[in-house]
């Protein structure tokens, strides 16, 4: 209720505490705008996973329309969160969201959500995982934070085996991204590499490089870059007429 009082306990908080983010680091990267840590936690088997979790979350109500709050004692969620490391120095009474650990403190910056769920109908690989939501403070947008939240569930979409990674009613601003990221992932792979000529020889096969201007995706090929990739046919079509459009 006193702001003095309030200020003198943050900054005592932030200088002498040893809390480390619940959950479990899973990246760390830096970058041209500092270093960063991602950690991912599961609210439905951990209290102070799913306070913090249930205070974050309020910042979705501001920043994205139609936003709602998710059942954190589903087993099925799980959230990324992303923090900025800071020295202590450059951490001060007014910097929210903050933790310390040793010489540094760690700011948060953003958080996405993702629900994972199960096809009974599919012969292997049944689950699934969904993008939900991704916050990010406005101080930090435009930054990669995004991209680098979708890059990590990725991997554990690949890790665990799931069939595909989907996203539930993307703004424009997701799905540009979205998109950005899978072409880039198709160009890591040597997926759509194409030839700058018709001449080259007509062979479908994604092992032989580069197609010609004249190939057509086909079934074998879609399959084989939807499970390398784990991403949606849609996604991956999409992916290869932009390929295909730059090449010509």
């Amino acid at each position: 209720k006193n702001k003095e009082i309030f200020r003198q306990q943050l900054t005592t908080e932030l200088n002498g505490c040893s809390h480390v983010p619940p959950g479990v680091k899973v990246e760390t990267f830096s970058n041209k705008f500092g270093t960063f840590e991602v950690y991912r936690s599961l609210p439905s088997e951990s209290k102070e996973e799913k306070d913090q979790h249930e205070r974050l979350e309020t910042l979705a109500l501001y920043l994205i329309d139609g936003a709602s709050p998710v059942d954190l004692d589903d087993h099925r969620w799980r959230v990324y969160t992303t923090y900025q490391l800071l020295t202590s120095s450059s951490a001060g009474p007014n910097n929210d969201s903050t933790t310390t650990t040793n010489n540094y403190t760690r700011k948060f910056v953003a958080y996405m959500t993702a629900l994972e769920f199960t096809n009974p109908f599919r012969k292997e690989r049944q689950k699934a995982l969904r993008v939900c939501q991704i916050v990010t403070l406005p101080t930090n947008q435009r930054q990669g934070h995004g991209s680098k939240l979708l890059e990590q569930v990725t991997k554990d979409v690949e890790s665990e085996d799931m069939f595909e990674l989907t996203f539930e009613d993307p703004s424009n601003v997701l799905t540009r991204m979205r998109q950005v990221n899978d072409i880039i992932a198709c160009k890591k792979k040597n997926f759509f590499t194409f030839a700058s000529s018709k001449n080259s020889s007509n062979n479908s096969d994604s092992d032989s490089m580069p197609l010609p201007l004249d190939w057509i995706i086909n079934a074998t090929y879609l399959n084989e870059v939807q499970k390398s990739l784990r991403i949606t046919k849609k996604q991956i079509i999409f992916s290869y007429e932009v390929m295909k459009y730059e090449a010509i």
